[in-house]
């Protein structure tokens, strides 16, 4: 408008200047009126959707401290039964993606080759692959989604574990022994089914019949001890208690992880997470098992009719010989982690060369696939 009216029956140049000052200075404001309501209008719609995902938390998953009222048997036959198939299934998808990948790597291998290079190893490999590179190159997938599975499974079991170890340690003797949280009842729902999810993960891959041994016993013994905590809703605090190692699996599982996606060359992220392994592998292995059988026999002692009473024969020998069994294994492996860890602070070797062969109990599941990971080596573009 101020174009069309400005000349000579128009506004003078003067008056066009003036306006047009005023107009910028108004559409300024304008403009920062604008921003800024837009602005509160963004806060404001975080603020009530953030509100509604807080509600709809709330009324799905109650306070891990709430009390929580035990299931019944079949409910919990119910939730066991859900808990091995989405973990069945996630183990599925796992080796589904890692498959997945590994063919679209493949082929972005193969398209970057020459045609001379094709026929060259089109001559040599004669043929489709043996039986012993399909076996070799599965067992590597088995590894590789299990490794990738490993580090979800681990921290939402060491959270719910540490959880509820710290809400259950206030109480007192009757509390720990016989109170049963959210967040107990849901660690040792998820521990079994990802146990016995894990055991054909475990007899699929070609490792050696005694690591298979190994494995199998434990996590038979380990769903044993958890099932009557989970059916009885008794020594949920001691089951936690236990549970709160998963922290050390969780950063272990990260040392190989890392080395398969490259990231061991970030020196100080490698090195971060070895002093954190060596640091955890103290406080809750070496010094939480003894406590938790300091703990266990003073309750028996205290108060017999609150404990020992409510077990049968069996348990009060199966419970605290499962800890000393972790306990002795711990300290066994205590110097090879500490060797790995100052070699991963210095940058000097390889931090994995003086692992254990055959892991505690809780870690073999990351060892498994390291020694999987290892046997990966028909995988051209790793070779390259």
């Amino acid at each position: 408008q101020l174009v069309c009216t400005s000349g000579p029956s128009g506004l003078s140049v003067r008056e066009f200047i003036g306006v047009s000052f005023r107009s910028s200075a108004a559409m300024a404001d304008f403009m920062s009126g604008m921003r800024d309501a837009l602005a509160q209008f963004v806060r404001t719609q975080c603020a009530r959707v953030a509100f509604d995902a807080r509600c709809a938390w709330s009324s799905l998953l109650p306070p891990t401290s709430a009390p929580f009222a035990l299931p019944s048997a079949e409910a919990t036959t119910q939730h066991i039964f859900v808990s091995v198939c989405v973990f069945i299934f996630l183990y599925a998808i796992f080796f589904g993606i890692v498959r997945l990948v590994a063919s679209f790597r493949s082929v972005v291998v193969d398209s970057g080759k020459n045609e001379k290079n094709k026929e060259e190893e089109a001559k040599e490999s004669r043929g489709d692959e043996s039986q012993k590179d399909k076996e070799a190159k599965k067992e590597c997938f088995y590894g590789r989604a299990d490794l990738y599975l490993s580090a979800i499974y681990y921290p939402v079991l060491a959270a719910l574990a540490f959880s509820a170890t710290i809400e259950l340690a206030k109480e007192d003797l009757e509390g720990r022994w016989h109170r049963v949280l959210y967040s107990s009842y849901w660690f040792s729902i998820l521990y079994i089914g990802g146990n016995m999810a894990h055991i054909p993960v475990t007899l699929l891959k070609s490792q050696p019949a005694l690591y298979k041994v190994q494995m199998v016993c434990h996590h038979t013994l380990s769903i044993v001890c958890f099932m009557r905590t989970s059916y009885a809703g008794i020594g949920h605090f001691f089951v936690s208690l236990d549970g709160c190692c998963e922290l050390c699996t969780f950063l272990l599982n990260n040392v190989f992880l890392m080395k398969e996606l490259g990231l061991n060359q970030v020196q100080w992220l490698f090195a971060l997470n070895g002093v954190l392994l060596w640091l955890s592998y103290i406080f809750l292995r070496i010094l939480l098992f003894p406590a938790w059988l300091f703990i266990f026999f003073s309750d028996m002692n205290r108060q017999p009719e609150l404990t020992s009473a409510h077990l049968t024969p069996m348990e009060v020998v199966l419970f605290p010989a499962t800890n000393l069994v972790l306990l002795g294994l711990s300290v066994h492996w205590f110097m090879p982690i500490t060797k790995g860890m100052f070699k991963a602070v210095t940058g000097s070797g390889d931090p994995l060369k003086d692992a254990p062969t055959n892991s505690p109990p809780t870690p073999p599941r990351a060892k498994a696939s390291k020694q999987s990971n290892r046997s990966c080596s028909f995988d051209k573009e790793k070779e390259g």
